[in-house]
């Protein structure tokens, strides 16, 4: 083969590499797009199961602590509010 026809097979070659590449990243991604699609409609399901069983669990801590109980379930929910808060300062200040 001269190297004429080398030269010429390598814009092709590229190319064609260039073809693959995208075709492969589309792929990968439509693949993990799939595999998160279905590890949240798992989640959603488990979530969606065990809402009872969360429920009686608190209801039963809160039977048997009481007012404590409550109270400290009432600061634990103010502090996540006060990170919620924080966190979507940061993103849309663009900190984040």
């Amino acid at each position: 083969m001269s190297g004429l026809k080398i030269v010429a097979l390598i814009p092709v070659i590229i190319s064609a590499f260039r073809a693959i590449s995208v075709e492969y990243r589309a792929w990968r991604k439509q693949r993990e797009d799939c595999r998160n699609k279905g590890k949240n409609l798992a989640l959603q399901k488990c979530l969606d199961g065990n809402w009872e069983t969360v429920q009686n669990a608190y209801d039963e801590d809160l039977r048997l602590l009481g007012p404590v109980f409550q109270r400290d379930d009432g600061i634990g929910r103010e502090s996540l509010m006060q990170h919620l808060i924080i966190l979507q300062s940061s993103v849309v200040s663009g900190g984040f």
